[in-house]
């Protein structure tokens, strides 16, 4: 075997060596911070739409679309336990409650419901959930460190995604018959139901009667905004297994989807993004979703200007007060600035004991004669076009 020697290396081939490794080493990625993203940069599966600045217009968060499932994340900076806010889009098309029937059903029933709350008992996690008119929200924290909030993350896709509980688990849950011994030992029928139970008291409340009314009146009786996202107990009555599956693969799908996530500081963006690409990818088994397009509101058919509508609420007696609502049809296009501009002028146009409307309606001392009411309010909506309201309280009449 020939003994190798070993040369001197000449200036020339050092130099070579030396842009070789600078070359190499310009070519590894570098940590993605807010600070150097911008627009329409792709990262980590990730492509950038907006970046968002603090009150020092220092770079906080960004907005991250995934290229591969459309689904949204907005990631935001800030020294706390890792926590989310997990969102889906799930516009009403009926009064049966849909929308309330998955945040009861997805997360608390099947398997994958059940070992989602057994991981959050023993994760240190804090959670809630709720359904809005458009939007069903799922949110968790965690002080267990970000490898936990990874895991929580994935397994409340899963959930929400992939539910596995039984027609039995639905009935019993959304509405059934009961039977129930009263206390002359009479047996009877009775409804029962979480989700039906939850509506039936809701509906008895003066406010959500009203906010039902007039919300069909301004968006018109077809209109996701007008639906009720709960549940009308006459709708709910009629609610069947096969609504609730229909409603879960129309709108259970990664592009109709999103997540507004607070991370520490040493939970590093790259890595982040990396963590949540995998989890989406892996996630991602109907494929068939990400062509579905997202859903537009139509446009609103309020009734003709000046409509009135009296509703009956239940009261304790014959004298209770109640309530009366105005509003301005959904017919204004406010950008971020008109908005916050509208809803400070309104606060101190109707509201607490400085303002005109209080002394109008309310004030024993400058209120208008024969107008006898307890509290005012007045506010612009954030839905479809702004709606503008105003509302008297412990009217007598």
């Amino acid at each position: 075997m020939k003994k190798m020697t070993s040369k001197p290396l000449s200036v020339i081939r050092i130099i070579a060596i030396i842009l070789l490794v600078t070359q190499a080493a310009a070519a590894q990625k570098i940590p993605a911070s807010f600070a150097n993203l911008s627009e329409g940069q792709t990262i980590e599966g990730f492509r950038v739409t907006a970046v968002y600045l603090n009150n020092a217009d220092q770079p906080m968060g960004a907005r991250f679309i995934h290229n591969a499932t459309g689904f949204t994340l907005d990631l935001l900076q800030i020294e706390s336990v890792p926590q989310t806010f997990i969102y889906v889009n799930t516009f009403p098309v009926s009064d049966k409650g849909e929308p309330h029937t998955q945040e009861h059903l997805l997360i608390t029933k099947g398997n994958q419901g059940r070992e989602l709350n057994t991981t959050e008992g023993m994760s240190l996690a804090q959670s809630n959930a709720f359904t809005s008119q458009l939007h069903t929200a799922y949110d968790f924290n965690t002080g267990a460190g970000s490898e936990v909030f990874y895991s929580l993350f994935e397994k409340y896709l899963t959930a929400l995604l992939y539910p596995d509980y039984t027609d039995e688990e639905v009935k019993r849950e959304v509405r059934n018959w009961g039977v129930v011994e009263s206390p002359d030992k009479i047996l009877r029928l009775e409804e029962k139901g979480s989700v039906y139970n939850e509506m039936y008291t809701s509906m008895n409340n003066p406010f959500e009667l009203a906010f039902d009314t007039v919300g069909r009146l301004l968006y018109g009786n077809a209109h996701p905004i007008s639906y009720n996202a709960g549940g009308l107990p006459s709708g709910i009555r009629v609610l069947n297994e096969k609504d609730i599956s229909k409603f879960h693969t129309e709108n259970y799908w990664l592009g109709n989807m999103g997540a507004i996530t607070s991370l520490p500081r040493n939970m590093e963006t790259d890595s982040v993004l990396n963590r949540m690409n995998s989890i989406l990818v892996t996630l991602n088994r109907g494929a068939v979703f990400r062509k579905q397009k997202i859903k537009q509101l139509p446009k609103p058919e309020p009734a003709e200007s000046g409509k009135i509508a009296i509703i009956d609420i239940p009261a304790e007696n014959a004298h209770q007060t109640g309530l009366m609502m105005f509003a301005y049809p959904p017919d204004r296009l406010l950008n971020a600035r008109e908005y916050i501009e509208l809803s400070n002028f309104l606060s101190v146009f109707g509201g607490d004991a400085t303002t005109n409307l209080y002394k109008l309606f309310v004030d024993s001392k400058t209120k208008k004669e024969g107008m006898d009411a307890q509290t005012v309010y007045s506010w612009v909506d954030d839905k479809q076009l702004h709606p503008v309201f105003f509302m008297l309280d412990g009217v007598a009449y």
